[in-house]
């Protein structure tokens, strides 16, 4: 079969493709161990297994189906038996499937070459609550045995964080940020360093270069003065002040809120009528020439250059302090056989230079699985990538169609970069293997929803250009997402569903507890006034996190709207009863417990 890579939609049938993908394998003679078929989560493997059994199944039990599969490639002669044949196959086969997540895979690989790997021989998977009591170990052994010079760094971002979240998870917001420098570290090559300008900077960076603020600060008030004969004094006395904020950059000094709002709303902006409004009459306006625009440019400069000259200290110093983090948790963790599926990936990927691992573990692996699918690959990283493309380049690299790569994602819904999905991937990967690899037709229609919401989709993301300013998109970003996008339509299914969407924006507020509040008023607003349940209909609502979801939830809840979760939740100690249980059991436990001991006294009837 044919290298291939497929764009799909959301919602336009991409389990359906691959599934079929796996069918025309298999009706050529392919043995199914010898295909490997990866994904992201195990929700996402095991709706893929099920959806190929039931496939088989229908297409053997109901002509209709077996018809539908018939019009596909490699499959004209597929008859109900050969369903039966392969279902039976498959069945046999089911314990050494390749069919899984990108985890399950390399752990696989680990398991049979730890030491070619890396790993300890009897290596075994941490568990999350090992994992956690493991970095809270090596995070007080850090604060054991570094200096406060060196934990500035790191003490200075917890305070940035907990200034936007709040103090009360102070200790909670130090692990959460330790395991994401640590991860950021590991992903970071061996010959790297954080905080390197010429590394960030190829050909340079003219902001690192620019002078002073100090002067800078004069040479653009001497222009604006010189310049602007009739310049209020009100204007000018609002100028010098601003400016003597900003003087105290040279020192070192922070940026306080009216440093940024000045650079943002006198340095930055670019009036549509080139003067810059000081104080309201229109002496007080400061007309952008030749002359104050670039004294404006050269200030703008030299603030900026404080700012990056201290990011990249700290950025420095950050990863400084992780390889001391590495060796610590190395020591703690790793060295006593305790591994995660993160380490195991940065282990492997590791290796895949070593040409002794490649032609040992690499080679070996290499020959069990002929055909890879590849799905949800916009989620990909690049350490993954990295350990994958091991064996995809020989299956590329193969002049007979013996042997394939399907490749299968949409960039538009890359959810996993806080992890290291790189999307930029999935369309390097296809550059790179040009003319090996092809483009399927892509997946434009939507078997999920119909057509006022897929015109409204296309209306509001189709171009960013009206609302890049409001919803504040980076140029780049806005490139990219040009870039990946395609219309979306309706598919034969949904074309005639009757349906409605609406845009809200809500105020911005500087809490985010406030925020996520006066979201999740305005959703229970809208499902009041259209009680979809008393119709028959369901309604999905989507939250950042586990916490948003379960705050949403209570508060649904408490409105008589019912309500499924699904996520990461705690059913025992989401409500008081069960708070109530869980402390009386911790008082059974330990009886000196008193806070637990209040708190299930608390409980109504206790």
């Amino acid at each position: 079969m044919k290298n291939e890579r497929l764009i799909a939609n959301a919602g336009s049938g991409k389990t359906y493709a691959l599934t079929t993908r796996m069918i025309q394998l298999l009706a050529q003679g392919v043995e199914p161990r010898k295909i490997a078929a990866l994904t992201f989560t195990r929700k996402s493997a095991g709706e893929f297994l099920s959806a190929l059994f039931e496939r088989l199944a229908e297409a053997a039990l109901d002509p209709k189906k077996l018809a539908e599969l018939q019009t596909k490639e490699y499959l004209q002669d597929l008859n109900a038996a050969r369903c039966r044949s392969l279902l039976a196959k498959l069945a046999l086969q089911l314990g050494c499937l390749g069919m899984g997540t990108i985890d399950s895979l390399f752990a696989r690989i680990a398991r049979a070459f730890p030491l070619e790997s890396g790993l300890a021989e009897d290596f075994a998977m941490a568990s999350e609550a090992e994992i956690q009591s493991a970095r809270e170990k090596t995070l007080a052994a850090l604060f054991e045995t570094e200096t406060n010079a060196s934990l500035a760094g790191f003490m200075d971002l917890l305070r940035r964080i907990n200034r936007t979240h709040g103090e009360r998870k102070v200790f909670e917001n130090l692990l959460r940020e330790a395991k994401n420098l640590h991860g950021k570290f590991l992903a970071t090559p061996v010959n790297a360093s954080w905080g390197d300008a010429s590394s960030i900077w190829e050909s340079g960076c003219g902001i690192l270069n620019a002078g002073a603020v100090s002067p800078a600060a004069d040479a653009f008030l001497k222009a604006v003065l010189e310049t602007h004969e009739s310049f209020s004094d009100e204007a000018e006395k609002i100028l010098r002040a601003n400016l003597e904020s900003l003087r105290s950059l040279d020192f070192g000094g922070s940026w306080k809120s009216e440093i940024s709002d000045f650079v943002k709303r006198r340095l930055c902006a670019e009036p549509s009528s080139g003067n810059l409004r000081i104080t309201p009459k229109k002496d007080g306006w400061l007309n952008l020439n030749e002359r104050v625009r670039s004294a404006r440019l050269d200030l703008l400069h030299s603030a900026l250059k404080t700012e990056f000259e201290s990011l990249l200290q700290r950025s420095h110093s950050l990863h400084a302090l992780m390889g001391k983090f590495e060796g610590l948790y190395e020591r703690l963790v790793r060295s006593a056989g305790l591994v995660t599926f993160a380490d195991i990936t940065d282990s492997l990927a590791g290796k895949t230079a070593d040409v002794d691992w490649n032609a040992s573990a690499g080679y070996r692996i290499d020959q069990t699985f002929e055909h890879w699918l590849l799905d949800e690959f916009q989620d990909t990283s690049r350490p993954q990538w990295k350990i994958l493309k091991t064996f995809i380049d020989e299956v590329v690299m193969d002049p007979g169609e013996e042997r394939s790569f399907f490749y299968v994602g949409d960039t538009k819904q890359a959810i996993y970069s806080w992890r290291g999905g790189d999307p930029d991937l999935f369309f390097e990967i296809f550059d790179a293997y040009i003319p090996s690899i092809q483009d399927a037709p892509p997946l434009t229609q939507s078997w999920r929803s119909c057509r006022p919401i897929l015109d409204f989709v296309n209306k509001v993301f189709g171009d960013l250009a009206p609302v890049q300013g409001m919803l504040e998109i980076p140029v780049a970003a806005a490139e990219k997402w040009a870039n990946a996008w395609s219309r979306h339509t309706a598919s034969p299914k949904t074309q005639a569903i009757k349906g409605y969407a609406e845009w809200v924006s809500l105020p911005k507020n500087d809490g985010d507890s406030e925020e996520s509040d006066a979201q999740d008023r305005k959703v229970l607003q809208i499902l009041q006034a259209t009680r979809a349940w008393e119709h028959g209909l369901s309604c999905a609502v989507l939250k950042r996190d586990n916490k948003g979801v379960a705050a949403l939830a209570s508060l649904l809840q408490s409105e008589g709207i019912p309500v499924a979760v699904e996520g990461k939740t705690n059913p025992c100690v989401d409500n008081p009863l069960g708070s109530a249980l869980v402390a009386a059991l911790r008082v059974v436990a330990s009886p000196e417990d008193k806070l637990s001991l209040a708190v299930a006294q608390g409980y109504p009837g206790s």
